[in-house]
């Protein structure tokens, strides 16, 4: 059998390592060191530019991110926030956490991120917030979100599996009021765990009031509120510094790794559909949708498994999810969210993934299509 291709694997090398121990030998450990600084400021200016009064804070991980926004907006029992279906589950979870109802809606069937005539729908006088995640690094229509809803409702972008773009000039593609990204293993760039949120200056001093146990001011023992523990050390943000300076290297190798895979695919003759495909701007995990299959997906990936090549499903609705009944309404069909779940599988997809692999890859499913 043929060595295990692995679904992901972080691009990480000297550089990495060297500021890990700089951070070490500078003694500062936490999230006081001056790599947190750096990393924030890294993630502001790809944000935003020079041109926007919002400010970057960073935070443990994309989940504690997001949980932090709907805190600071005061998000909490009786609230409802809609969310997508068909994506990742923390922010479903986070919701849950404020004690508030997440409300899903289903997504779009060529982009897969939320449906905006169907977020429009489910908006009711309880409705706080949305979260619009942008599945598989393409954007959410979140422009086309805000002429549907009132101008109260909050709009937070998951730009977890979009951040960093490949664009020079990507201040103008993420759209939400708050953006909060993640930096786990398998993203883009990592930190090995940590995250980060955009927003205006009195939300943020609220948020990091939040992830320092709402302690009054640094250096004291006096809490004003609940608290929590959510903040990056500076060992992460050492290795997320490392990646950022490697970013150009990142993009580049990540978007050869897709366009061969869409040619490979072509040439192959399977047929696919991918909401990357439509637009790539975020080479974050190459999914294909694969309609008309006359075996299931997790047949087809247990027999590339067998081959050596490591392969994931598409999210599952939180609609399917058990522990959910009775805590999430569910405002729409949902017909999107569960055929994009039984019919996508997402391919290894990390920047030094040599072309000889991708098309091992892509004639192994083809060979297995054709069966």
């Amino acid at each position: 059998m043929k060595a295990l291709i692995p679904l992901s694997k972080p691009f990480l090398g000297e550089l990495e390592a060297s500021y890990v121990s700089d951070s070490v030998k500078s003694g500062w450990l936490t999230q006081s060191g001056s790599y947190v600084r750096l990393m924030e400021s890294h993630i502001r200016s790809h944000l935003h530019g020079d041109n926007s009064s919002k400010i970057v804070t960073s935070s443990s991980n994309g989940t504690t991110a997001l949980h932090l926004v709907l805190m600071s907006i005061g998000v909490g029992p009786g609230d409802e926030v809609i969310v997508p279906d068909f994506g990742y589950i923390a922010p479903v979870n986070t919701v849950l956490m404020c004690g508030a109802t997440p409300v899903v809606v289903d997504v779009d069937k060529f982009t897969w991120c939320l449906d905006p005539e169907l977020v429009s729908m489910a908006i009711t006088k309880r409705t706080k917030a949305i979260i619009a995640i942008d599945n598989y690094g393409l954007f959410a229509n979140i422009e086309r979100i805000r002429t549907l809803i009132p101008d109260n409702i909050v709009i937070i972008e998951d730009a977890a599996e979009s951040f960093p773009s490949i664009y020079s000039s990507p201040h103008d593609l993420y759209k939400g009021d708050f953006i909060t990204t993640s930096f786990y293993a398998n993203k883009v760039v990592t930190s090995g765990e940590g995250g980060a949120i955009s927003g205006e200056p009195e939300f943020i001093a609220k948020i990091n009031s939040l992830k320092s146990q709402s302690v009054n001011s640094l250096g004291t023992f006096d809490h004003v509120d609940i608290g929590y523990n959510y903040r990056i050390s500076n060992l992460h943000a050492a290795v997320f510094c490392a990646q950022w300076e490697k970013l150009t290297q990142i993009l580049d190798n990540r978007t050869r790794v897709f366009n061969h895979y869409f040619n490979m695919l072509l040439t192959e003759g399977v047929n696919f559909e991918s909401n990357q495909f439509l637009s790539l701007k975020n080479p974050w995990l190459l999914a294909l949708r694969l309609p008309d299959l006359d075996v299931s997906i997790n047949q087809i990936r247990n027999e590339l498994s067998k081959l050596g090549i490591e392969t994931r499903p598409g999210f599952k609705p939180a609609s399917q999810h058990k522990y959910l009944e009775g805590k999430i309404r569910i405002s729409s069909p949902i017909e999107n969210a569960n055929s994009l779940y039984n019919e996508i599988i997402c391919l290894p997809t990390y920047p030094d993934l040599a072309n000889s692999d991708i098309e091992y890859i892509c004639k192994s499913l083809n060979n297995l299509l054709l069966k």
